[in-house]
């Protein structure tokens, strides 16, 4: 069974096998990173702000244009075509470097949706000239403050 399901579905059960293994796990095809992945502390990070620029512009960067004379299915095959190097970074951020780099599968998720935001916010203000407005930094803040509580330990 994957790691990753093992860690979602039945945290209570193996979190201690997880908690014990989680620093000595090793990868296949990691030993074949390129250099500046290999030792690269932020990797995982860095993996999911490239892949949310992929994602951003695959699910948004049409609403700029008139497309309404396109077929929706050619627009959906281009927006796969980008989002396809979304996975390229996607998958390899959490399935090679996540656990490695000690996040937990909760800790990935908020990561990507907060890096998710702060990408759209800079895409919608910069790319499709939308204006910033008070309610979405407060909105922002408050998603801020969640990820404070869940990146959160209690001190030994």
């Amino acid at each position: 069974m994957n790691i990753y399901l093992i860690a979602f579905f039945q945290s209570g059960r193996y979190s201690s096998f997880i908690a014990n293994t989680q620093h000595q796990c090793t990868f296949a095809g990691t030993e074949k990173l390129p250099v500046f992945l290999s030792d690269f502390p932020m990797r995982t990070i860095l993996c999911l702000l490239i892949s949310n620029c992929f994602m951003t512009y695959a699910w948004y960067g049409h609403l700029k244009k008139d497309t309404s004379n396109i077929p929706l299915l050619k627009l959906v095959l281009l927006s796969w075509a980008v989002a396809f190097f979304e996975y390229l970074f996607m998958v390899p951020a959490n399935n090679r470097f996540g656990l490695k780099d000690g996040f937990s599968p909760f800790q990935l998720k908020t990561i990507q949706e907060v890096i998710s935001l702060v990408i759209f916010c800079l895409f919608a203000v910069l790319f499709l000239k939308e204006p910033l407005r008070w309610n979405y930094i407060v909105a922002f803040l408050f998603i801020f403050g969640a990820v404070y509580f869940m990146f959160y330990q209690k001190p030994s």
